[in-house]
């Protein structure tokens, strides 16, 4: 939906959390959903979802985001519709 929409040109800042979802399983947290939000995104994921109709650029790494008592990075993308 958001591609339809997306005029040629048009920019979206994407941030994700990349987290290996596995890390609830390890914390004992006992959390029936499979995985709950935020949800990980990795940088595979956004090229997959967005590089047949777009220019993705990873702009920013940060690794200041704690999920599960861990740090984990947090991806910043520049996606542009070719």
């Amino acid at each position: 939906m958001m591609m339809e929409v997306l005029a040629p040109g048009g920019r979206i800042l994407l941030d994700g959390v990349n987290y290996d979802p596995k890390l609830l399983e390890l914390e004992n947290l006992n959390i029936e959903a499979p995985v709950p939000p935020p949800y990980p995104v990795t940088e595979a994921r956004v090229r997959t979802l967005f590089e047949t109709q777009c220019e993705v650029d990873l702009v920013e790494i940060h690794t200041d985001i704690v999920v599960c008592l861990k740090e984990n990075p947090f991806n910043t993308f520049l996606i542009v519709k070719k």
